[in-house]
């Protein structure tokens, strides 16, 4: 193999994305670095709380691995949360917008972003990067976390959820005020959302990391990842509409959501079973989608 091999979204945006493969050519001690995606950014001119608030961004985690020729990784590289899009007055769009001369909803949710994961076809997970949870008004989503626990949703008084532990997803609610999406987690996924207003939970690797869907009003495309305030292929929970809260992001523990307005996403947990392991919150600096990077080191 070349001394570095890095895998991108591969030309995807939003919910759905592509699972890759890569086979070892060469018995040998391997160094892998993944990076999470960030969760969407929130921008309004009005309202309570007007200004950019910006997704949180994905952990990095990195670690050496022995690896026999012929053997193959599966690697999920996650996409990028979608950022809110409901323009004001309740209207749905699929303008950008740049062409509507509007602002967004000030209080729409946007989607958390996927994590990043490398495990092997029998689904032995190798490593994890968490993605960053969705923006919101008055709050920048939290990042993804170098820990494996996710990080529990932030919020301006709405009711909020704590990340997931030990694999597991984020958590909240299906019912009450409009509620966001949690992320996923290696071992599982949340609660259904409690009807088509609310943000989706993220998918896992049964549902092969989809996105959860955002809140039907909030469904436009506003320059970000089509169609609107998804979460991010990797697990990402989805956001809500009009006064409603944004997704977890996607990890080896799921990020948590909140329910009602001004609650932004937490930050999904990162993992690594190998050796010289090293993370970083809010690590991957670089872009806003995901990465997975192998070199041969030995």
């Amino acid at each position: 193999m070349n001394s570095k091999k890095t895998f991108k979204n591969k030309g995807k945006h939003g919910r759905i994305g592509v699972i890759q493969q890569f086979v070892i050519n060469r018995s040998g001690k391997y160094r892998i670095k993944a990076g999470g995606a960030r969760g969407g950014t929130h921008v309004t001119s009005y309202g309570k709380h007007p200004g950019t608030f910006y997704g949180g961004r994905g952990a990095t985690m990195q670690g050496d691995f022995y690896f026999s020729a012929g053997h193959v990784l599966k690697i999920v590289v996650g996409h990028r949360g979608g950022n809110s899009v409901e323009v004001k007055g309740g209207q749905s769009t699929t303008a950008t917008a740049a062409s509507l001369g509007l602002s967004v909803e000030d209080n729409a949710g946007t989607g958390g972003g996927g994590g990043s994961f490398v495990y092997s076809t029998g689904n032995e997970l190798y490593i994890a990067a968490g993605g960053g949870g969705g923006a919101t008004a008055g709050l920048n989503g939290v990042d993804g976390q170098s820990g494996t626990s996710g990080a529990s949703a932030v919020s301006k008084g709405s009711i909020v959820g704590a990340g997931g532990t030990s694999g597991n997803a984020g958590k909240c609610c299906n019912s009450g005020s409009y509620h966001g999406g949690v992320g996923a987690g290696w071992k599982n996924i949340g609660g259904s959302r409690a009807g088509p207003s609310h943000g989706e939970r993220g998918g896992g690797i049964s549902q092969n990391w989809i996105g959860g869907n955002a809140g039907r009003m909030n469904s436009g495309n506003n320059g970000g990842p089509a169609p609107g305030a998804v979460g991010g292929f990797g697990g990402g929970g989805g956001g809500s509409e009009d006064n409603g809260a944004s997704g977890g992001g996607g990890g080896y523990s799921g990020g948590g959501t909140g329910k009602g307005p001004n609650a932004a996403g937490g930050g999904g947990g990162s993992y690594c079973n190998g050796n010289s392991c090293i993370g970083v919150t809010g690590g991957n600096t670089g872009s806003e989608y995901g990465f997975v990077t192998i070199f041969r080191i030995g």
